[in-house]
């Protein structure tokens, strides 16, 4: 691996983490900034004209993001009638944030970087799936802890680790021709 590809596979991750540090961004754009990042670093990947992919992350972003956002009240209610009533709210936005958005944007991003599915990229969704979930229980359940608060105040919450982890994923998936030689 040389130094070029590293570089194009650590630039997202971290152009996310100064996007979401210093200009304080609300949730609803997290989408938007993740896409734009991926989309300007991801340049001249694919085939189909720049303009045309550019539109198509965005659009598949925010699909992602809002079917995970609407599937938290229906796996709310699911939870609820399973009587998991205590903790169906966390349940409910852990699963439908850290799994059912990670799917969507992986398969979705399948279509438009046409990256091959081998053993190394079902590694890394599983990787990044277990990352995810590790966050999201470190953050709900060290609330309070200084570190946490100290990370929450500095806009890096769980939702930009979440895009962190996803840049990081997608583009060793998208390099990994490059990175292992499989």
């Amino acid at each position: 691996m040389n130094l070029s590809i590293l570089t194009k596979t650590l630039y997202p991750p971290l152009a996310l983490i100064l996007i979401n540090v210093f200009f304080r961004i609300s949730i609803e754009y997290y989408p938007l900034s993740f896409s734009l990042v991926l989309s300007i670093f991801i340049w001249n990947i694919n085939k189909t004209r720049n303009f045309t992919k550019f539109i198509l992350i965005i659009t598949l972003s925010y699909i992602s993001f809002f079917i995970a956002y609407f599937s938290t009240s229906l796996l709310h209610e699911i939870f609820k009638l399973l009587h998991f009533q205590i903790y169906a709210g966390i349940f409910s936005l852990a699963i439908s944030t850290f799994i059912i958005a990670p799917l969507l944007v992986f398969f979705s991003f399948k279509f438009i970087f046409n990256y091959t599915k081998t053993k190394i990229t079902n590694r890394i969704v599983l990787i990044s799936l277990f990352f995810l979930i590790t966050v999201s229980y470190i953050f709900y359940y060290f609330n309070d802890s200084e570190l946490i608060v100290f990370l929450k105040n500095n806009q890096l919450d769980q939702y930009t680790f979440w895009q962190v982890i996803m840049a990081l994923s997608i583009q060793l998936i998208i390099f990994q021709k490059s990175i292992w030689g499989k």
